[in-house]
């Protein structure tokens, strides 16, 4: 489990303005409450309304709590929406 609290900028880009690019950092803290400090991109593909998004993330979070000696990378899938 765990609770993130992140600052993010998000910008549509494309022709279209379909595509949607997010770029971000914060904290985490993973059950028992050891902090994780954390950078984190979105890259996504608006479909339906053009509220809808469904794309990748790369996150790069570095375990503090548990005294890890480098950051690790977390790769992922994420379905959306927003009001961009």
């Amino acid at each position: 489990m765990a609770h993130r609290h992140h600052v993010t900028g998000m910008r549509s880009f494309g022709r279209n303005r379909r595509g949607l690019v997010a770029v971000g950092g914060g904290a985490a803290f993973v059950w028992p409450l050891s902090p994780v400090v954390e950078a984190e991109t979105r890259v996504a593909v608006r479909f339906g309304s053009g509220r809808w998004h469904f794309g990748g993330l790369v996150r790069l979070g570095w375990d503090i709590g548990h005294r890890e000696y480098a950051p690790m990378p977390q790769f992922g899938l994420f379905i959306g929406t927003t009001s961009l």
